[in-house]
């Protein structure tokens, strides 16, 4: 049982995809500064595939986790909102 769901006072939400199911990738790295790089590593891969920009989504827990990220987005022009 986690934490969160332990939680009372938690809203419940139902996330759901209006465009059906779709792969999830979760990364892990070292610093801030090497996950904003592989990141951007594997949107790259994903482009060069032949998704668009705008079907990838970065989920973050926190808005200072966005720095590095965005950061990397600019630096690549990678469009981003």
């Amino acid at each position: 049982m986690s934490l969160i769901s332990n939680n009372k006072i938690r809203f419940q939400k139902d996330i759901k995809s209006n465009k059906g199911a779709g792969n999830i990738h979760i990364l892990e790295y070292e610093d801030e500064a090497k996950e904003a790089e592989g990141i951007i590593t594997e949107i790259l891969k994903l482009k060069e595939n032949g998704k668009s920009f705008d079907e990838t989504v970065i989920l973050y827990r926190n808005h200072s986790d966005a720095r590095y990220i965005v950061d990397r987005l600019i630096q690549q022009k990678i469009p981003f909102f």
